[in-house]
């Protein structure tokens, strides 16, 4: 229940005594006295669980009560913030106008603070209101201010002070899963060195820190021999995953064939190529410089696809797309002519 307050420290205690005329009174005078008293109960922000206390003594009983929105019981409860008036008369139609006031409790409101675990995730919640100590309610059946190793998805929580006045909010749990995906341009395709640059999707806690076999620390390393290259991708939340690769033997640029993965046309060409493939997964579309220099990368979500080539010198250029249901990854050198 909310706390209850008594009108000598909220508002103020009442006592009142008067006289009036009446037939058959001593004197011809009859003199009344009411001692009137309320007790008022404050109620939540922006609610309706205020109550109004009445009692009486004195007079010539029964009393009757008029409250100014017509209702005849000597007690309110249900009762939002606010000014409230009361008339009570005894027997002898001595009458008595009480008037009170409700007060109502600061809001009390709570913010969500999500952190993401590794696989997993944690939520802690902040109440903010006058009234502590709180106590919590998820709609998963716990009842602490934080959340640890839950499955995705959403939570309810109802936030509840000293005073039972109560607050809302919900958490929206993410699964921190982190995906590295390299890719390799190596002597296979004329460069003087190997090159590997890393596309890193991470679904929650970026920026993302990279930490190569080399000791690299860049998102691309060049210049490479042939071998077999690692990189530790680790997200802010200090979820971590590695990938390898390798960088083989030189073959040529000239040896570099159209494979079914897709076809690029017109090929030399000019200002756009149009690109179709038959990956059903989707596929990312890059070009390379000779110099292993990534100048464009792009996920293709249809099956025909045109690129607006205008910004490219002319030259040669070497055109990757890698399928990302499989990982396969297919090659075409591009070049243009203006």
């Amino acid at each position: 229940m909310p706390k209850l307050y008594s009108s000598l420290l909220l508002l103020m205690a009442f006592s009142y005594s008067f006289s009036q005329s009446s037939r058959g009174g001593a004197n011809g005078v009859a003199r009344c006295s009411l001692n009137v008293s309320d007790s008022v109960v404050q109620t939540c922000f922006n609610e309706a669980n205020g109550a109004i206390y009445v009692s009486v003594s004195g007079g010539t009983v029964p009393y009757h009560f008029l409250w100014n929105d017509g209702v005849t019981s000597a007690d309110r409860s249900g009762l939002s913030a606010g000014f409230y008036t009361v008339t009570i008369t005894d027997s002898n139609s001595c009458t008595f106008q009480l008037q009170a006031t409700v007060p109502e409790y600061t809001q009390l409101n709570s913010t969500v603070i999500s952190t993401p675990l590794c696989n997993s995730d944690s939520a802690v919640v902040i109440a903010v209101g006058e009234n502590p100590p709180y106590r919590y309610n998820w709609s998963n059946g716990s009842s602490d201010s934080t959340l640890i190793n839950v499955p995705v998805g959403d939570y309810g929580v109802t936030i509840t002070d000293a005073h039972n006045c109560t607050a809302t909010n919900i958490a929206v749990m993410f699964q921190d899963t982190v995906y590295p995906l390299i890719v390799i341009l190596n002597d296979s395709f004329g460069f003087s060195k190997g090159v590997i640059y890393i596309t890193d999707t991470v679904l929650y806690a970026s920026p993302s820190s990279y930490l190569w076999s080399t000791s690299s620390t860049s998102d691309t390393i060049y210049n490479l021999g042939r071998g077999n290259y690692c990189v530790t991708l680790t997200d802010a939340a200090g979820c971590s995953a590695v990938a390898c690769d390798s960088v083989t033997a030189a073959t040529g640029i000239n040896n570099i064939a159209v494979t079914n993965l897709f076809k690029l046309y017109p090929n030399p060409a000019c200002n756009s190529i149009t690109i179709e493939n038959n990956l059903n997964g989707g596929a990312s579309f890059s070009v390379f410089s000779l110099e292993g220099k990534l100048i464009d990368i792009r996920i293709l979500k249809d099956s025909k696809t045109i690129v607006d080539v205008r910004l490219l010198a002319e030259g040669l250029y070497v055109c990757q797309i890698r399928n990302l249901s499989s990982g396969e990854v297919s090659y075409i050198k591009l070049e243009i002519q203006r």
